[in-house]
């Protein structure tokens, strides 16, 4: 009798290679990040229009929880020398 543990059956991850003119084509169409680009197009195992889904997803759902901030205080201040321009 063969004794199996749980990495042998069910907890492997698939390992997908993706290729980075497919982690720059969906950066280029969604402006997420880098990294964000490339775990998402690993987890659906290289199909662009799932991570492109998942994506737009997630980025509405960030819009919606950073739009209800208030920016009603703070400063802006740019001042000029002769030298150069301060921030």
């Amino acid at each position: 009798m063969q004794i199996l543990n749980c990495s042998t059956l069910c907890c492997r991850k698939s390992t997908v290679v993706v290729s980075a003119s497919l982690v720059k084509q969906l950066r280029e169409e969604t402006g997420a990040g880098m990294m964000d680009c490339k775990k998402e197009l690993a987890e659906k195992e290289g199909d662009l229009e799932k991570a492109q889904a998942y994506l737009r997803k997630k980025g509405l759902s960030s819009a919606d929880k950073k739009s209800g901030r208030l920016g009603a205080e703070g400063r802006i201040v740019h001042t000029f020398t002769m030298h150069a321009s301060v921030f």
